[in-house]
């Protein structure tokens, strides 16, 4: 019989996981690179993140980190030509209610976590 960390193998992709310095998104990217993954680590604490990086590196682990709000207006993913993206996070909000409705009857639980952004000062859903 295949164990589950066989089958879930992930040697060759990039993961990157937002608030990773500590706590569940921490234990995410150890998970991910003992599957093979190269992870980047990702928060707002430079200090804390770089020593979370080098703790997985000792681990054997390959881990870089880079130091930026994902919430910030400055940032990467609040940029003029932000439409693709939306477009695609409210396909997947829709995707995953679907699924629920679909699979749910079958005793399967879906669910999307949705991360809250700030825009120029405000939140948004």
């Amino acid at each position: 019989m295949t164990s589950v960390s066989e089958r879930f193998r992930l040697d060759g992709r990039l993961a990157l996981i937002t608030g990773s310095s500590a706590g569940i998104g921490l234990a995410i990217a150890r998970g991910l690179a003992q599957a093979g993954a190269r992870v980047v680590l990702n928060g707002r604490t430079a200090e804390t993140l770089h020593a979370s990086a080098e703790t997985l590196r000792s681990e054997g682990l390959e881990a870089h980190s880079r130091v930026f709000d994902v919430t910030d207006s400055e940032s990467e993913l609040a940029r003029p030509g932000i439409a693709p993206y939306t477009a695609s996070k409210g396909a997947l909000k829709m995707l995953t209610k679907g699924m629920a409705v679909d699979w749910g009857p079958h005793g399967l639980n879906v669910n999307g976590i949705p991360r809250r952004q700030r825009f120029a000062g405000r939140s948004a859903r």
